[in-house]
């Protein structure tokens, strides 16, 4: 039967702590949910300078996400990104997410996302990764995860300035830039690493054919022999 196929596949193409990551941020209210169909991105208002682009966002998710695709429009999108909102207005948040499915055991119909003015590339890919139906940890990682909170990467030392006069002797670390637009390229190439390889292989996993929304967890814990509902 279906299970027993993503079952077999789970236990032979992934470790368990690859599993343990799957089980902890992929259910939500003990369900799998998932999108079914294609995600049309519709960009609604001007992002700040910081924010990131879009296209780049969209470009690291799609292999990810395959068979199905994700792509921009200009009208009829299923997930709609308002850009550049005033920080007050998200109550001091730097971006939101939120998505709607007609039941809840079926797939993901529909999606927003709010980034303010303040938001960067960090923001931007955590609050697509809710989208996709991820969820934040429960549990601590020896590695870093954009999933885990959209403020701030974890352990930098350095400050970043942009068109900005450098000190003498800069402590900590600084790092200068001519243009947003070479910020953006940094922040990027950085962010780009810091979605880290086991949030991709979740992501992968999330996305494999074989597995339906409406999965139970409990389910998924029986076939994958987790003793209860943090993985351990």
């Amino acid at each position: 039967n279906n299970s027993s196929l993503w079952a077999d596949k789970f236990k032979t193409n992934y470790t368990l702590e690859e599993i343990e990551l799957f089980n902890d941020i992929s259910f939500s209210k003990g369900y799998l949910r998932k999108w079914d169909k294609d995600i049309r991105v519709q960009v609604i208002g001007t992002p700040g300078p910081r924010c990131a682009n879009i296209d780049s966002v969209i470009k690291i998710i799609e292999p990810l996400i395959a068979p199905l695709k994700i792509s921009r429009v200009q009208s009829n999108g299923n997930l709609i990104v308002h850009r550049g909102i005033e920080s007050d207005t998200l109550k001091d948040y730097r971006g939101f997410a939120e998505y709607q499915s007609l039941k809840q055991k079926k797939s993901i119909q529909k999606g927003v996302i709010y980034e303010s003015q303040k938001a960067g590339y960090y923001t931007l890919m955590h609050e697509f990764e809710h989208i996709l139906g991820l969820n934040h940890p429960r549990k601590t990682y020896p590695f870093d995860l954009t999933i885990w909170g959209a403020d701030s990467p974890k352990n930098t030392t350095a400050e970043y300035h942009v068109g900005t006069k450098k000190p003498h002797n800069p402590e900590p670390v600084h790092v200068y830039f001519e243009t947003w637009d070479d910020y953006n390229n940094f922040e990027l190439r950085r962010r780009n690493e810091m979605l880290s390889e086991q949030e991709k292989k979740v992501i992968r996993m999330l996305y494999s054919p074989e597995l339906k929304s409406g999965l139970e967890q409990s389910v998924f814990m029986e076939k994958m022999g987790l003793k209860d509902n943090m993985g351990i």
